[in-house]
């Protein structure tokens, strides 16, 4: 891995090569440089921030997007240590920076394209799914580029832009492309069903019109891969780089990723269609008449076949004079067995009516089809069944699209589960790194505390009180160290453990938390108020981790109230998200940097004041945005605060961990 050293000003004092390799840089190109020359891009206010946490004695893990030398991007993962000499000044920082942009990679990739399919499987309208995946693999894209999709209409010789969002609106207004006959890089594809690459658009023969229309959009590149399923093209990805030049090996599989999502969200759409024309067909023949009327005596012999508008081409030809005298089980029906028709007779015989019995027949060409055929008893004045009366139609083509929407969903889901397994893996090799980290950093920890506690106890009195005092700061230096790597490691753990949904009273917990705080601390007098019968839907075991770190903090916070005052309720639980809160009546803060609130190992109060380690507050941030919420806080210095939270805000996360909880207990 890479290893550096700064000084305290934050300069490059100490480079080694595999560092400098990932940033792609010459070991001397780094040295004497101050890391904010580094670029950080957005990330940089965040180093910033870490390093000044570093110099108050903190360490540090972070994941950053870097850009290199060359203006390529790589994603690294820092864990950096302060260092301090013998009077506890900071002498700077050493830090440890190791690739993680393959795994970053993954991890993105296999995370959009398990939303995009979840959005596919979810019915989202086709040019929602389509916009989305171009954006998406514009953000994931190495290089600036735009990306569209069009669509291949054989019937009509045309290809017509589905979705272009980084586009300006002409581009898709600019009309139909011919396939037959079209010269560009797209038209291509789709007639030859091979990807074209056009490296730089001034060396494709086009006309000059196109060639003047594509400087004007502000690409200099084609890349246009045809969307193939059956071996029929359904349409075609382009991609449409600013700069000339040829896909690299991330964008290849960029490509694929994108070709993959766009044939299953066509060929879903043009399933769906199937299934929607076919409906309305068949609407549309029972609104004129039925496929067919029949009607048959009380020995179950047709005595009368009738066609309604339409109707004739689908009967089959022994639904003609043939049928007449027969029963339905005389007819060539091939999937039905002598044990069915027996069954049928039954029915018959105690004059019940019934309806949607599917049966399948060979038509003339060979092929099997399904009609659908409902019947109602017919009686005389006597009451004695006297036959029957009924309808039949012809399914095949609903019962064929049918099997194709669940054969479409049941492929879908198994590319969910696919992809859940992958992020799975990921983030247990994400545990793995984070568990070797933080068992590297504790090593030397126990190294420095063991040999401080030495000195003390061997060597106690050949030191003077300043010694000793030295000594034992180091001691306490490494515990806290030590609780602040523990930390680290837990609230990483924490927030990707998989959520178990159950009804939670809130309100049940929040008094066996009072109920401890009082047990530590049996001196303080504090009036509690809770609002009873507090349910709430989430993860037990995380929401108890939100009120205690709450209610600890306001427990905390009030211990220099004249009468402390601790509060727990719901603003509103009548409407959709009720708001809930905890309200003290404590120290308070000062509202202008209420945003340093939720930030790791960030305070808003001197240590001296009062005790905390500032990872109480990012906790609750996280689990309450995993349960699909929002927290923030309302105060004065001197007059209390207020936390506000809600859960579910947006409920596709709550279906999402219900389900993924469901399919871990499969």
């Amino acid at each position: 891995e890479g290893i550096f050293r700064t000084d305290a000003r934050g300069v490059l004092v100490f480079v080694n090569l595999r560092a400098a390799e990932l940033l792609g840089y010459a070991v001397d190109e780094l040295l004497g440089r101050h890391f904010t020359e580094i670029d950080f891009g957005d990330d940089l206010p965040r180093v910033q921030r870490n390093f000044e946490i570093n110099q108050s004695g903190a360490t540090g893990l972070s994941e950053y997007r870097i850009r290199r030398k060359d203006g390529s991007y790589v994603w690294i993962a820092v864990s950096s240590v302060p260092v301090f000499d013998a009077n506890g000044a900071f002498l700077g920082l050493t830090g440890f920076a190791a690739d993680i942009d393959e795994r970053k990679r993954r991890e993105e990739v296999a995370a959009q394209e398990r939303r995009l399919l979840r959005l596919i499987a979810g019915d989202a309208p086709l040019v929602e799914v389509l916009d989305d995946l171009c954006l998406t693999l514009q953000s994931l894209a190495p290089r600036p580029l735009r990306c569209a999709v069009l669509q291949a209409k054989m019937e009509t010789d045309s290809l017509v832009c589905l979705s272009a969002p980084a586009m300006p609106e002409h581009f898709r207004q600019d009309g139909a492309r011919s396939i037959s006959t079209g010269g560009t890089a797209c038209a291509r594809a789709v007639r030859t069903l091979q990807p074209i690459i056009v490296a730089d658009i001034e060396e494709e023969n086009v006309p000059e019109d196109v060639l003047q229309l594509r400087r004007q959009y502000g690409y200099g590149a084609v890349w246009s891969h045809p969307i193939v399923q059956d071996g029929h093209a359904l349409g075609t990805l382009a991609f449409l780089p600013e700069a000339s030049g040829l896909p690299c090996e991330d964008e290849v599989h960029l490509i694929e990723f994108g070709v993959q999502v766009a044939r299953l969200a066509l060929a879903h759409e043009r399933t769906k269609q199937a299934l929607r024309i076919s409906e309305q067909r068949f609407r549309d023949f029972t609104d004129l008449a039925a496929d067919w009327y029949w009607e048959q005596d009380a020995g179950f012999r047709f005595t009368e076949v009738s066609y309604g508008p339409g109707s004739r081409p689908a009967l089959p030809p022994y639904y003609n004079t043939g049928s007449i005298g027969k029963s339905r089980w005389e007819l060539p029906y091939v999937n039905a067995s002598e044990a069915f028709w027996e069954e049928h007779r039954r029915l018959l015989a105690a004059g019940k009516p019934f309806s949607d019995l599917q049966l399948q027949r060979r038509d003339s060409d060979g092929d099997i089809r399904t009609v659908e055929i409902s019947g109602q008893p017919l009686f005389d004045a006597a009451g004695r069944l006297k036959g029957y009366r009924g309808v039949g139609r012809d399914i095949t083509e609903r019962v064929r699209a049918e099997a194709q929407v669940r054969e479409l969903n049941a492929t879908l889901e198994e590319r969910v589960r696919a992809r859940t397994t992958e992020l799975e893996a990921a983030n247990q090799e994400l545990d793995a790194y984070n568990y070797s980290v933080s068992h590297d950093l504790r090593a030397p920890l126990r190294s420095i505390d063991g040999f401080s506690q030495a000195l003390l106890e061997d060597y106690a009195n050949a030191l003077d009180d300043n010694g000793r005092d030295y000594l034992q700061r180091i001691g306490a230096a490494t515990k806290r160290m030590g609780v602040l790597i523990d930390a680290m490691f837990h609230l990483s753990r924490l927030t990707r453990s998989l959520m178990q949904i159950r009804n939670v009273d809130l309100s049940a917990k929040a008094w066996a938390i009072i109920e401890d705080l009082r047990l530590a601390d049996p001196a303080r007098q504090v009036d509690v108020k809770i609002a009873p019968d507090i349910a709430v839907e989430g993860d037990p075991d995380l929401l108890r981790i939100v009120l205690a770190n709450l209610l600890d903090n306001a427990w905390k916070y009030t211990a220099r109230a004249g009468q402390a005052r601790i509060e727990f309720g719901v603003v509103d639980e009548r409407e959709a998200s009720p708001v809930y809160f905890v309200r003290d009546n404590g120290d308070g803060f000062d509202m202008r940097f209420a945003d340093k609130l939720f930030k790791l190992f960030q305070r808003l109060h001197r240590e001296d004041d009062f005790a905390g380690h500032g990872v109480g507050l990012a906790t609750v941030q996280r689990i309450v945005r995993r349960h699909g919420g929002r927290i923030w806080a309302e105060s004065a210095k001197g007059q209390g605060a207020a936390f506000y939270f809600t859960l579910w805000n947006d409920d596709a996360l709550r279906r999402i961990a219900e389900a993924d909880f469901q399919q871990r207990l499969a």
